[in-house]
């Protein structure tokens, strides 16, 4: 894996054209990158609350899973830091496993 500008290992970035955030209204499942994400599915960025915005415009059937290291997922609840106006993730995947938090 590749290494950060401060050490940090990191995937690979995917390839292929990019598309607007709108053409997140049309995935049936989204995934979100996260520092961090509690038992509740809060999440933990890198501010700016990119990933925020585009999460509101996802359908509401759709299913929003988190990606972190296994030891990015702290099994507390509320424990991420979090606003109103933050969405939460409704599962989380880390390489060692697949965790749902809440179900649609």
């Amino acid at each position: 894996m590749p290494r950060t500008a401060t050490g940090g290992i990191r995937p690979q970035e995917p390839s292929g054209r990019t598309l607007a955030a709108q053409a997140i209204e049309d995935a049936s499942i989204v995934y979100v990158p996260a520092f961090a994400i509690d038992l509740d599915g809060n999440r933990l960025g890198r501010g700016g609350g990119w990933y925020d915005r585009a999460l509101r415009l996802c359908r509401p059937d759709a299913v929003k899973i988190g990606v972190c290291w296994d030891w990015e997922l702290i099994d507390a609840h509320e424990a991420v830091p979090h606003e109103t106006h933050d969405i939460p993730v409704d599962a989380v995947a880390t390489p060692e496993r697949f965790l749902w938090l809440r179900r649609q």
